[in-house]
């Protein structure tokens, strides 16, 4: 809780309150829910909420990579939403294939 916290006070704008909100937005308890579900506290052997913090910025620093480089993945998404992530400097919003990476 306290990790995604960090990370919601961090990006504030990119989160909303709305739990169905359109990309590249996501809602604080939704992403709690899915880091649940993927098991990513398990998967990764993460112990601490600095440590989730850590996980969850790599992985945006992943996304931001992916959306820089790969054409593919950019034609899945609107301008708009890319724009959006590049300007604010957040991309998990973009997709869901960060969890499983």
């Amino acid at each position: 809780n306290t990790a995604v916290a960090s990370i919601s006070d961090q990006f504030a704008d990119m989160f909303k309150p709305s739990t169905s909100c359109r990309r590249p937005h996501l809602n604080i308890d939704n992403l709690r829910n899915e880091l649940f579900l993927n098991k990513i506290i398990v998967r990764h052997g993460i112990k601490t909420a600095k440590e989730m913090e850590e996980w969850i910025l790599a992985r945006n620093q992943f996304m931001a990579k992916k959306y820089q480089t790969e054409v593919e993945a950019k034609a899945k998404i609107s301008d708009r939403a890319l724009e959006k992530a590049q300007t604010y400097h957040f991309y998990l919003g973009l997709d869901a294939t960060w969890y499983d990476e």
